[in-house]
Parts: C-alpha cells; structure tokens; sequence
C-alpha cells in the first residue's frame, strides 16, 4: 500500500497530536494507592488522586470522617439510577460526618464525567482513575456500581456490588456513622 506525501504527513499529524494530548493528560491525572487487601473489618486503602476539578484528594485525610466510596461509570445505568440518592444521603449526614467520594471507572474524559454528574444532580467529590489503579486495587471489576462503606476510624464496614436503593443506602450510613465501641 503506498501512501502519498499528504497522507503520510496528515497521519504523522495525527499520531503526533495523539501522543501529545496522552502525554498531557497522563501528566495531569496522577493516582497513587497503598498496597493491601480491601475486606470488610480490614483498614480502608490509602489512595491520593486528582479531583474533576484538578484538586487533589488523600483518603487519609478523611479519617475521623464515615465514607462512602463509590465507584461508577457514564456507561453505567445503575449507577445513573443511584448516584441521586447517594447525593440526597450525602446532603442530609455530611453535617454529621459523611463524606463521599466518586471514584470513576477506567475513563480518561473529564469533560464527559462532569457532564454526566451535573446531569444526575451529584455535587460530593469524584476522583479519576483512568488506568484503574484504584479500581484494580479494591478488585472492581465490570460489576458497576460497587460501593465501600468506611467509618470513622478508617475501618471497611460493608461493600456492596449493584446499585443500592434509598432505604439501603440509609441504613448502611447509619451503621457505618454510628459510634464505635471502645476498644478494651
């Protein structure tokens, strides 16, 4: 196949600006995660990744704070269907304590997730993690919507894989809010 001079420098183009826009948007996502097990009763893993508004968010900096970790997709209808009521349960207990944060799964296109979000209404933090190292290190696979409930001492409580309803939300944050006892 033989390709003329306007072709060949039209897809050296091409390949160039390619390279350029992955070499910048590498640059500007960065994801670090602790090693470990993800395991309910085990400590939550430690991770640090850029926020869709370019910030950056340390898990461990949420400590003494119960958390909901969410990961979810544009592609993912269930996760279209509950992030609402994650949303609603984060405005009615972020005053005592619950924080939420998105983890999105496996997309480089920040404008799209933003989109998608303000579309279904969600305001609480979502991180990227476009090479799935977040993901990989909690074992999400393809089976969205999976959601991690962390209390207040860093502690997985619950994990749920599938869409949960209002009334089930609820009920985990009530738990995974609640005091624990003291050790001893």
């Amino acid at each position: 196949m033989s390709f003329s001079n306007g072709r060949r420098f039209t897809l050296g183009m091409i390949g160039c600006v390619t390279a350029l826009t992955l070499a910048a948007c590498g640059n500007a996502v960065q994801v670090t995660v602790d090693r470990g097990s993800v395991a309910v009763g085990s400590a939550a893993l430690d991770f640090r990744a850029t926020t869709l508004d370019g910030g950056a968010l340390d898990l461990h900096s949420l400590r003494g704070k119960a958390v909901l970790l969410n990961f979810w997709a544009t592609w993912c209808a269930s996760c279209r269907s509950e992030m609402p009521a994650i949303q609603a349960a984060w405005v009615r207990h972020r005053a005592g304590g619950l924080e939420v944060v998105g983890v999105n799964f496996r997309q480089a296109d920040a404008s799209a997730q933003r989109r998608f979000l303000k579309q279904v209404g969600v305001q609480y933090p979502s991180v990227l993690d476009p090479d799935g190292k977040i993901a990989d290190a909690h074992h999400v696979t393809i089976g969205l919507p999976v959601s991690i409930f962390i209390d207040r001492a860093g502690i997985v409580t619950f994990i749920q894989t599938g869409p949960m309803s209002p009334d089930f939300i609820e009920a985990q944050l009530l738990r995974t809010l609640s005091p624990q006892p003291a050790a001893g």
